[in-house]
């Protein structure tokens, strides 16, 4: 059970959302939860209960901005070379 102040990752439990309709017919539990970088979004229950979602997306916007400086800074010290 999921209350309000739960932890998942990144991200706080905020409030529930009424249940959704998926188009396949299933009913979603969805909540608003918080992040550490202090956006709000919309999300299934059952992604933070498996671990699916664990940010909004901030950590891989992160993670992808440090690969791409590490790939532009082998292609320039190669270049050089």
């Amino acid at each position: 059970m999921i209350r309000v102040g739960d932890v998942f990752g990144q991200l706080i439990v905020v409030a529930e959302r009424p249940r959704r309709r998926e188009p396949c017919g299933r009913m979603a539990r969805l909540v608003v939860v918080s992040c550490t970088c202090g956006t709000e979004k919309v999300v299934r229950v059952g992604n933070l209960l498996a671990g699916t979602t664990t940010s909004c997306g901030c950590v891989a916007r992160a993670l992808a901005s440090t690969r791409m400086a590490a790939r532009r800074r082998a292609q320039r010290d190669t270049s050089t070379a």
